[in-house]
């Protein structure tokens, strides 16, 4: 049976079934060392860190060679195995299929890529079966816990797949077992809960699946202030709507993934090969990614949360009528067919008439017509207090919505309109566009392929857009009553007396919801004493709406004295929505008991709760509040206080994101009350970003509602926090107007600090933008101000922010003079953050020059200081840059290691830039392990996803990538496609490392196709970039291209100079490329690679 390794538990050797004693735990330690980078070399001064830590014994060397000795002693009948001596270091040579640990790994990844769900299904569960316990159970050392905790997160990672594909194949009975158990171990894990609830919900525990639902709500509301995702929310409106006897048995959802569980976990799948072929089949065959055309009819993957699948507000339960309006819309779908051309209709009608509730009635009812998407947006026409959305800005919100990232967003009206046709081609989706002011408004919106449905509601008619008008007139008699009699639970009593009173309403569903609920909240009333109480009302008001005027003053006036001055200040307060916190402070009361109020109000129909505990006014509702508001004296106290908390939980939420340090309260003038205290608690990186992502429309309201009432301190407040969350989410354009405008408030307040602070952000959202020479300005200026003030950290910011710049535009010397600079005063200072972020740009350019020792002593420095600060975002930051660090030094092991880490946080904080870059620096590692299969697919994926987010420089570097793999692989004609599409890119942006890359690629390509000369011209050009830029790195690589390049002229001499030269060069900066090429010289100049005349010409 051979010799089987397993770690998967507790760690044993056994040999035909025989355990073998491998000696005390220093020596076993020794062997799993060696175990867990089989294969491959591992330093000696590995081995000793890993053996003991940070406290070897005086000897060490000597007695990891004794346990080495020992350990082959033991392993003698083991003919399968053998520990030789490679280099400074050791290799355990023995067949992957004997380690448990790479068997899962393997299965694991062929579970991901398999498309039979019942083969997938059985890889998954040989994969669990390999699990005896705890991976290395009774280890406890920093470099095993963190292999443990990866080893950890993909085992979840596979339980959760397989949880999925049998869901999917109708076995949830066989799971319920064992979901219970986890969902009992894991309860806030959004993902598992959601398979629970499946698994209950078809196995007719609906009940049981609904009250798990409530329970993770109120938990996670409990431990972190958030609603569930919008991915469960929707397994939950599933539930409510489906009969699970119709659910047991599902078709393969392979291609159509309504039925599974979107991911969720906040550790996301970090093996990432997923889907297996990202870019549609190009010219040369299938699976070739160099067509870089994105498959149109790819089918939705709701596990990437950063798309919004569905965000249709809830439909009314009480919703009633309207059958002529619908059977119109359904009719002409069900005639045309979901896939004919794009279907508008246009809802127009008075206010209060129920447009836009027909609008989400029929965008629920329709929705399973169109997969894709279900999006709503509200282009607030009629707002009080709110301009109307101009095109621009809804097609930026549509845009996120779809996944495009904010930050690369064209400027062009045009352009960006082109780009949401772009996206919406050949899928089916449905949008609601809510509260249209015209059709101009509206136009660059619509879908211009066939497959869509768009419902738009207006109080005009839209007579010149191309669409099916729907007028919408009061509600017939008969419908009036009956709704009448379903809100006021009064049944068909007093038939009469409802009549008149819905007459009185003008047959309006606003105006008939409100008085319902008022005679709701009076049993002993008869509908004759609501009528009398209606028309007092009537004639007291004056109006364009008499009846619904009316229904509100009524409405109001029977709210208790406290409740109507809360709905008062509601009406004030200028945000889009409110939730609980925000209402507490606007009210100086305890968030219970706002909570309650907004309940109350609610109940009355005064308002909307449109996602969990997320509040909203209806526009006439809003109006009324506000015009009550105006006379009160208090009205702006309690603005200041919603204000004030508002600023001072994103001032927390920002610095908490930041990878830099932030202006704290030194820079923010007096904005009424902060009291923070009753805040959701923001303590993980990803709380504070689903806070800053959940209010950052309200923020960006109150920041407008500010700068037009010329409150200069509320606006630097409220810019200030903005300013992270604008930097990681875009729009960068955004970014950058928001600082200007905190710059201008700063300067009419003459505030000098809260000018450079503004100034620093501004300048950031520059770079970010490429403009560097206007963010060198920016900057430079923001760094005269803090030398006035004398503020040491606004100084040493200036000069960090400064580095980057020069980074970069590739300025590599003059980058390291600026960041040392503010390194040398961040610690002077004890500013440890600041510190870490200035230490990442150090080992950037450090890396760039080709000095990795340096630069990995850099990047290790900040990464200590990031999680000392448990600053997750700031430690993915560093992994990214540590992992090609890490590869270039030979240790890809290491640099794996590092960049799943990486994955996995910005997975788990929903940075798409993070895990594209993560993604990207991880497919040349597979590549140099061997795994070129797996290289390809990690590479494919990263031009479809950087493609998808605009990042020109991603996909054309990603391409470059995998350029290389498909020469490995032989595929010469594909590569050199990639590598013709990815060179002008790179030229244009200015890219000259990422050009340096594609024509060394292209010099390798015609040697290989026998065209040596043109190669070499291609290898000098690349050097003579590399030498501009001091990359020695690349300096190295093109020497090396060089020298192949003659030996395949035919001069020898010529080619093992320069491979020497390249052997210099990579051995000066402790490039893992060294030990290839000393080879390769070897057999160049005819010697035995082991000889000792070879290992002279090493050196």
């Amino acid at each position: 049976m051979g010799t089987a390794f397993l770690l998967l538990g507790q760690v044993e050797v056994r040999l035909d079934d025989r355990v073998i004693d491998v000696g005390h735990f220093r020596q076993r330690a020794v062997l799993l060392a060696l175990l867990v980078d089989a294969n491959r070399s591992v330093s000696t001064d590995q081995l000793i860190d890993r053996v003991w830590g940070q406290r070897p014994p005086q000897r060490a060397r000597g007695t990891l060679y004794g346990y080495l000795s020992r350990l082959r002693k033991s392993l003698k009948d083991a003919s399968d195995v053998d520990i030789r001596h490679h280099a400074d270091g050791y290799v355990l040579a023995v067949a992957d299929t004997s380690i448990d640990l790479r068997q899962f790994e393997r299965l694991a990844v062929a579970a991901a890529v398999e498309h039979d769900d019942e083969q997938a299904l059985a890889l998954c569960e040989r994969a669990l079966a390999l699990w005896r316990g705890e991976a290395f159970a009774g280890w406890d050392a920093p470099w095993s816990n963190a292999i443990r905790d990866n080893l950890q997160r993909q085992r979840r990672t596979v339980e959760l797949r397989r949880n999925d594909i049998a869901l999917r194949l109708g076995r949830h009975n066989d799971l319920l077992p064992e979901l219970a158990a986890a969902t009992t171990a894991r309860p806030l894990d959004e993902r598992l809960a959601g398979q629970y609830m499946l698994a209950l919900h078809r196995g007719g525990q609906q009940a049981e699946a609904l009250q798990h639902y409530h329970q993770t709500r109120v938990r996670l509301a409990r431990e972190f202030g958030v609603d569930p995702s919008r991915a469960l929310q929707d397994v939950f409106q599933r539930i409510l709507a489906t009969d699970p006897s119709r659910e047991s048995a599902l078709p393969d959802r392979r291609r159509d993934r309504q039925d599974s569980v979107p991911s969720q976990n906040p550790v996301a799948d970090e093996l990432a090969l997923a889907p297996p072929c990202a870019v549609a089949p190009g010219p040369s065959g299938p699976g070739d990614p160099s067509s870089a055309a994105v498959a149109p009819a790819s089918p939705p993957d709701p596990s990437d949360p950063q798309i919004a699948w569905c965000t249709l507000p809830r439909d009314s339960a009480t919703f009633i009528g309207r059958a002529p309006e619908v059977d119109l819309v359904a009719g002409s779908l069900a005639a045309g067919g979901a896939g004919g051309p794009v279907a508008v209709y246009a809802i127009d009608g008075m206010p209060g008439v129920g447009k836009t509730a027909l609008a989400i009635h029929l965008g629920h009812r329709l929705a399973s017509q169109f997969p894709d998407r279900q999006l709503f947006i509200d282009l607030h026409a009629h707002t009080a207090g709110h301009e109307p959305v101009a095109p621009m800005e809804a097609l930026a919100a549509l845009l996120v919505a779809d996944g495009f990232p904010a930050h690369r967003l064209p400027a062009g009206l045009d352009q960006r309109a082109a780009l949401w046709r772009g996206r919406l081609a050949g899928k089916r989706a449905l949008l609601v566009l809510d509260n249209v002011l015209d059709s101009e408004q509206v136009r660059h919106l619509l879908p211009g392929t066939a497959g869509s449905l768009v419902l738009i509601t207006s109080r005009r008619r839209l007579a010149d857009l191309d669409a099916t008008s729907i007028p919408l007139d009061m509600l017939p008699a008969g419908e009036a009553a009956e709704m009448f009699g379903r809100l006021a639970r009064r049944g068909g009593e007093e038939p009469d007396a409802v009549a008149r009173l819905v007459d009185l309403c003008g047959r309006l569903p606003l105006a008939i919801s409100l008085l319902a609920a008022v005679l709701a909240k009076h049993p002993s009333w008869r509908v004759d004493h609501l009528i009398h109480e209606a028309r007092t009302r009537m004639l007291s008001v004056r109006a364009e709406q008499r009846s619904v005027a009316a229904a509100f003053d009524l409405s109001y006036r029977h709210l208790p004295a406290p409740l109507q001055r809360f709905f008062r200040r509601l009406g004030a307060y200028p945000g889009i929505e409110i939730d609980p916190y925000t209402a507490a402070a606007l009210d100086d009361t305890t968030v219970d008991q706002a909570t309650e109020q907004l309940d109350a109000l609610c109940h009355d129909h005064l308002l909307t709760e449109g996602a969990y505990r997320r509040f909203h006014l209806h526009d006439l509702i809003r109006e009324y509040a506000n015009s009550l508001a105006a006379g009160d004296g208090d009205q702006e106290q309690a603005l200041d206080r919603a204000y004030g908390y508002l600023a001072g939980v994103a001032a927390i939420a920002d610095r908490r994101i930041s990878r830099y340090p932030r202006p704290r309260s030194r820079s923010i003038g007096p904005v009424g009350s902060t009291d923070t205290s009753s805040a959701p608690e923001l303590v993980r990186s990803d709380q504070a970003m689903a806070w800053l992502r959940a209010e950052w429309p309200n923020l960006l309201s109150l920041l407008r509602h500010a700068n037009r009432r010329a409150q200069h301190e509320r606006v630097v407040a409220l810019a200030a926090g903005l300013a992270s969350l604008l930097r990681v989410d875009g729009p960068w354009r955004q970014a950058q107007a928001v600082a200007a405008m905190a710059a201008v408030a700063a300067r009419r307040l003459d505030d000098r600090r809260a000018l450079a602070d503004a100034l620093v952000d501004r300048g950031i959202g520059e770079q970010l933008l490429d403009d560097y020479s206007a963010a060198r300005a920016t900057l430079e200026e923001a760094l005269t101000h803090y030398q006035a003030l004398g503020d040491e950290v606004g100084e040493a910011n200036a000069y960090l922010h400064l580095a980057e710049v020069a980074d970069l535009a590739t300025d590599y010397p003059h980058a390291l003079r600026l960041v040392r600079e503010a390194h040398s005063r961040f610690r002077r200072l004890g500013n440890t953050l600041g510190a870490a972020a200035a230490l990442v740009t150090i080992g950037s350019a450090h890396r760039a020059l080709g000095d990795y020792g340096r630069a990995a002593e850099a990047l290790h420095e900040a990464l200590l200081g990031y999680r000392e600060l448990d600053n997750d975002l700031g430690e993915a930051s560093v992994l990214i840059h540590l992992g090609p660090v890490r590869e270039q030094r030979g240790d890809l092991s290491g640099a794996a290691q590092a960049l799943r880490r990486a994955l996995a946080i910005s997975r788990r904080v929903g940075s798409r830039l993070g895990e594209n870059g993560a993604l990207h620096n991880l497919g040349p590692i597979l590549q140099r392990q061997g795994d070129l299969t797996g290289a390809a697919e990690v590479l494919s994926r990263c031009v479809r996803m950087s493609r998808e987010m605009g990042d020109d420089a991603g996909q054309a570097n990603a391409l470059n990538y995998l350029a290389s793999v498909r020469c490995d692989m032989g595929e010469l004609a594909g590569a050199r496609e990639l590598l013709d599409t990815s060179l002008p890119m790179l030229r244009q942006i200015g890219d000259r490392l990422g050009e340096t890359e594609a024509l060394n690629q292209l010099g390798t390509l015609h040697r290989l196709s026998g065209d040596a000369l043109t190669g070499a011209e291609l290898h000098q050009q690349a050097l003579q970039l590399a030498r501009r830029m001091h990359s020695r790195w690349y300096e190295a690589h093109s020497l090396a291209g060089l020298g192949r390049c003659a030996i395949a002229r035919g001069s020898t001499t010529e080619g093992t100079d320069l491979l020497g030269q390249a052997l210099a060069t990579f051995q000066s900066i402790g490039a893992g490329e060294a030990s290839d090429i000393s080879t390769e010289l070897a057999a160049a100049r005819g010697l035995d690679p082991s000889s000792p005349s070879s290992v002279r010409a090493r050196t």
